[in-house]
C-alpha cells in the first residue's frame, strides 16, 4: 500500500469509526422511541454498538502504525472492505433515518425481524473483518516496535 493509500485508509477508517458511533447512538435512540420493536431489534442495535467500538479501535491503532516513526507501509485492510462497509453503512442509515414530520414511521420501527436478523448476520461479518484487521495492525505494531527496540 502507497502512503497516499495508508492516509486514505486513516482518514476512511477514522470517518467510518465516528459515523458508525453517531448511528449506533440514532438507532438505540429511535429503539427506546419505538414501542413495539420487533425481535432482535435490542440485538441489532447492540451489534452496531459493538461494531463502532471495534472500528473506533481500529482507527486509533491504523493511526498509531501509520505516524510510528519506523514507516511501516500498512496494509491490513483494503480501500475496498472500507468502502463497503461506508456502503452498508449508508443504505441501513437511509432504512432507519425517519422525517421529523412523519409521526407515524416515527413510531414504527422500520425493520422486520427478519431484516435484523440479515442485517446482525452482515455486521457480525464486518466486525469480524475489522476485528481481523485490527489484529493484524496491532501485531505490526508490536513486531516493529520489538524489531526496533
Amino acid at each position: 500500500m502507497d502512503p497516499i493509500t495508508i492516509l486514505g485508509a486513516v482518514a476512511a477508517s477514522a470517518q467510518l469509526a465516528g459515523t458508525t458511533a453517531q448511528f449506533s447512538f440514532q438507532l438505540y435512540r429511535f429503539y427506546c422511541d419505538v414501542k413495539k420493536a420487533p425481535t432482535k431489534s435490542k440485538e441489532l442495535c447492540n451489534e452496531v454498538s459493538e461494531l463502532a467500538t471495534v472500528m473506533e479501535s481500529l482507527a486509533r491503532t491504523i493511526k498509531i502504525v501509520e505516524e510510528s516513526s519506523d514507516n511501516v507501509i500498512i496494509d491490513v485492510i483494503s480501500d475496498d472492505s472500507l468502502q463497503k462497509y461506508a456502503q452498508f453503512l449508508n443504505e441501513l442509515s437511509s432504512r432507519i433515518l425517519v422525517n421529523k414530520n412523519d409521526i407515524k414511521k416515527k413510531l414504527k420501527w422500520p425493520l422486520s425481524t427478519k431484516d435484523n436478523e440479515t442485517l446482525i448476520a452482515k455486521i457480525e461479518r464486518q466486525k469480524s473483518t475489522f476485528n481481523l484487521a485490527l489484529q493484524a495492525a496491532n501485531l505490526k505494531l508490536d513486531s516493529t516496535h520489538t524489531y526496533f527496540s
